[in-house]
């Protein structure tokens, strides 16, 4: 997976410029993504100009906000899973410039049923931490743009059990071990990574809270841990922007995500 960010460094309040060392800040900006597996999962660093500053509902992103490009409609395709079953929810297909033309309007550019090519789903709105799936014949570049949720942020997971969880804080360096969890069952629930090429579980993990990481002896415990053996640890595993890991959580799990600042 290669990753390229690329900025827009405009305060949204005051034009006042910010400078630190996260790639963006209470600001606008895009993130090209490229997909160069065919069961590629990823999701979104940024959410609908202005949904970050709700401090009550949860941030959402806009699939129309996301451009594709090198896509082939007829091809490939990404999926929204259900939390709850676990099946599709949505299946989309992207229409890039040359396929609208070819369908008769370029206004046809944008993301469609892949059922029916017949109903628009620019407008579906997600939750700022759901991910999607990927199946695509030949790599496919995506474009992520909108804004940055600045503040800490906690995903309340309760009663979803296949969740796709997208690491929306575009965080140099950033690790699973900076993810902290609440209420999560060592012995119950899990997440994992997919490896793009082969659709398998790449990555199997659990997380040891407190009271866990002291019932097995030291409180050092706390953090990520490969599911299948208990005895290695997770917590240095990358996380970049726009990663995923799938959830199967039978608790009602929590997830704390870091600010970028």
């Amino acid at each position: 997976m290669k990753k390229k960010m690329l900025l827009i460094c405009a305060a949204l309040l005051g034009a006042v410029s910010i400078a630190t060392a996260v790639e963006s800040a209470n600001i606008v900006g895009y993130l090209k993504t490229e997909a160069t597996g065919k069961f590629f999962s990823s999701g979104p660093t940024f959410v609908e100009c202005l949904s970050f500053l709700d401090t009550v509902n949860t941030p959402q992103w806009r699939l129309g906000d996301v451009k594709a490009e090198n896509f082939n409609v007829y091809q490939d395709f990404i999926s929204n899973l259900n939390p709850v079953s676990g099946a599709a929810d949505l299946v989309a297909v992207y229409a890039d410039e040359a396929t609208a033309i070819s369908w008769g309007d370029i206004a046809y550019v944008g993301w469609w049923d892949k059922a029916t090519f017949d109903i628009s789903l620019d407008g579906e709105m997600f939750d700022v931490s759901e991910g999607f799936l990927c199946n695509f014949a030949n790599p496919v570049v995506l474009t992520y743009a909108g804004e940055v949720v600045t503040r800490p942020m906690t995903i309340d997971f309760t009663g979803l059990k296949f969740p796709l969880i997208a690491n929306f804080v575009p965080k140099d360096g950033m690790k699973l071990g900076d993810l902290k969890v609440e209420n999560f069952n060592v012995y119950q629930d899990f997440v994992s990574t997919l490896d793009p090429l082969t659709g398998n579980a790449d990555i199997v993990a659990v997380y040891a809270d407190e009271a866990t990481a002291i019932s097995w002896g030291d409180i050092a415990y706390v953090g990520w841990w490969d599911k299948a053996t208990f005895d290695v640890p997770l917590d240095n595993t990358p996380l970049p922007a726009g990663a995923v890991l799938m959830g199967n959580f039978n608790s009602n799990v929590k997830f704390l995500f870091p600010s970028p600042l």
